[in-house]
């Protein structure tokens, strides 16, 4: 079987606000034919010991990558992740240090991440036994997408997609 079944698109990139000026707070946006996303993107913060978030401190540039997304240790969907991320979702802003967003990104998720790799179907004895060298029953091709499901179409790229950038 073809395991490959839907084209995807992610970001490899680094935020540069309009300018180049130092800024607090800026936004990015990406298309690729009728895929789009836009992100947040906040300069470092704390929290104070009342839950009262700091301003955001300026900056000219952001790597944009899951360890400024929301998550870290505990959170499946970005183990990698900060309590208080550089980078959200505009619809889903951090509003409290009890505010549990779904992580902000357009980035490659990696293999061995839970919400990636519940894809890769059981490799158990039944499979050893049965199935070895392939892959084991339950196995579903999306796990070969490393892209949220999000930024994933149906079918393939074309290759004369447009495709558009804004503050990458």
């Amino acid at each position: 079987p073809a395991w490959r079944q839907r084209g995807e698109c992610f970001l490899a990139a680094t935020c540069h606000p309009p300018g180049g000026r130092p800024t607090p707070v800026s936004a990015v946006s990406f298309q690729v034919g009728k895929v789009s996303k836009s992100l947040a993107v906040i300069g470092d913060r704390t929290w104070s010991s009342v839950g009262v978030l700091s301003a955001p401190k300026p900056f000219t540039s952001m790597p944009l990558c899951y360890e400024r997304s929301f998550g870290g240790p505990g959170i499946d969907a970005n183990p990698l992740g900060s309590p208080v991320p550089n980078i959200e979702d505009p619809k889903e802003l951090i509003t409290s240090p009890r505010s549990r967003p779904k992580p902000a990104g357009a980035f490659p998720i990696p293999p061995d991440w839970k919400s990636r790799i519940k894809g890769a179907g059981r490799y158990d004895k039944k499979w050893l036994t049965q199935r070895w060298p392939y892959f084991p029953e339950d196995f579903d091709g999306s796990f070969f997408n490393a892209a949220p499901e999000d930024q994933w179409i149906e079918g393939f790229w074309r290759g004369d997609e447009e495709i558009v950038l804004q503050h990458l």
